[in-house]
């Protein structure tokens, strides 16, 4: 029987290291849902969480209402396909599946029962009495699916499970992987970093990095309105370009080019911004007329379907320009070429100082001695699909508030007084997920550590300050 499966306030250590700090998320009862991230982002991580084999220094993960913290891992009725299969070699396919069914002192008869209809489920039955050393990789990955799936758990967990297979067999097995959740229709928890697997077989992903979750959505939603820069370079393939946001005769415009400008006046009206535009290669127009960007191509790669082109603009900056393959030659190196764009499928992340607050003298060993900086508190996304980006390195040395030298010292030390007064904050009602406090993601109303060099802590929430955390008792 399938659950609903909550995160509330997670956090896992390793020794002093936080990993992932304060992570809330819910995953619906019967949903294909994917981790996805780089390597070292912490998604295998929480997938071992959930499945019992890590331990949780923050929190509750629950399944429905039931909180499974102290559940040791056997007792939570989870089915987990690895990435090397761990399947046994010394026993057929059989008996391969049949293993956690004997555990549970399962009849012979029900066994057989289950053994052949998942067997017939994942179309290997006719390999029942075969030896996995005789099987292909594929084959013996539906062994471990069929193995996880016949003792019908409630979650069903994948860690890069596809990541041993060759190109065309990865493709032909998350089809089948797909195919085989939606007849079970078990909650599934499914880990990735290929974006393009992420996309084929998930109801929703959740894009993580360094601990954190950037986004949660659809693969369309994901795709066509990322939340912040990292999502945006991530998912698929983007350029990332600055550009100007600005009134021109009573309208709001993007100043693509000197010559080429982009009528916004959809989006919330804006004063004079720099922004970063997010443009994917297949958003690209090469345009027959006088109008668009101007650039000189590069390089050009036919690839069948499409044709792949990358082009200089005038101001310097390189971008990847994909257009449909016809039966004319790909355009040569150096010919001068007119960029038009999409507009309606255009990202804006656009990013605004709100408020600072004199951040750091030396305070015990967490300041970083004689430094005063900046801290931005606030950033907005403003396009018309809404949303809240990711303040990064790249944003903040961008508007030449800190650099990423500093910027680290920050987060370092953010993440440091959030988790020491992490108890003062509970005890009034405040989680760290309630107010956003860790450094990094921004949604909405957002906190504010200030003026930590006067022994005090307050918190910014719905406009206003909500509580003074005192910290003398935290540092010496």
């Amino acid at each position: 029987m399938s659950v609903t499966i909550h995160f509330n306030d997670i956090i896992k250590k390793y020794n002093d290291k936080t990993v992932i700090s304060g992570l809330s998320l819910d995953i619906k009862k019967g949903e294909f849902f994917t981790l996805l991230g780089p390597s070292g982002c912490g998604k295998t991580t929480l997938l071992r969480m959930v499945a019992g084999f890590n331990s949780i220094e923050g929190g509750e993960i629950s399944f429905d209402e039931k909180v499974m913290n102290q559940i040791t891992p056997q007792h939570r009725n989870i089915g987990m396909v690895f990435q090397n299969y761990a399947i046994f070699p010394n026993l057929n396919v059989k008996n391969n599946v049949a293993f956690g069914l004997k555990n549970r002192k399962i009849s012979k008869d029900e066994i057989e029962r289950r053994v052949d209809h998942i067997l017939n489920v994942v179309q290997i039955s006719q390999f029942k009495n075969s030896m996995p050393e005789n099987l292909s990789g594929g084959q013996q990955q539906r062994i471990a699916l069929a193995r996880a799936i016949v003792i019908e758990p409630s979650v069903l967990l994948m860690d890069e499970p596809l990541s041993n297979l060759d190109a065309k067999l990865r493709i032909d097995m998350r089809e089948a992987i797909k195919e085989i959740q939606s007849k079970v229709g078990i909650t599934t928890v499914y880990v990735t970093h290929d974006q393009e697997e992420a996309m084929a077989v998930s109801d929703r992903i959740a894009v993580m990095n360094t601990g954190v979750i950037q986004q949660v959505g659809t693969p369309r939603e994901i795709y066509q309105r990322p939340s912040n820069i990292f999502v945006a370079s991530f998912i698929g393939r983007t350029n990332i370009l600055e550009r100007t946001l600005t009134q021109a005769e009573a309208k709001q415009v993007l100043m693509m080019d000197e010559g080429y400008q982009l009528d916004m006046s959809h989006l919330p009206s804006q004063k004079r911004d720099k922004v970063k535009v997010s443009i994917r290669p297949e958003e690209f127009t090469i345009s027959q007329t006088q109008e668009g960007m101007a650039g000189v191509i590069q390089q050009s790669v036919f690839f069948g379907i499409n044709v792949h082109y990358t082009v200089k603009l005038q101001t310097g900056e390189q971008v990847e320009v994909i257009q449909e393959a016809t039966f004319r030659e790909p355009l040569e190196p150096e010919t001068k070429v007119k960029l038009l764009v999409k507009r309606e499928k255009l990202n804006l992340f656009i990013c605004r100082l709100k408020a600072t607050g004199s951040f750091i003298r030396r305070y015990g060993d967490y300041c970083a001695e004689g430094k005063n900086l900046d801290f931005l508190i606030e950033a907005s996304l403003k396009d018309d699909a809404g949303g809240d980006p990711m303040v990064t390195s790249d944003t903040l040395d961008m508007l030449g508030i800190m650099s990423k030298s500093e910027y680290e010292d920050v987060r370092t030390l953010t993440k440091q007084i959030t988790t020491l007064v992490r108890d003062d904050l509970i005890a009034k009602g405040l989680t760290l997920y309630d107010i956003k406090l860790e450094f990094g993601r921004i949604n909405g109303k957002v906190a504010l550590i200030d003026e930590i060099s006067s022994g005090c802590m307050r918190v910014y929430k719905d406009d206003k300050w909500v509580h003074t955390v005192e910290l003398d008792k935290y540092f010496s």
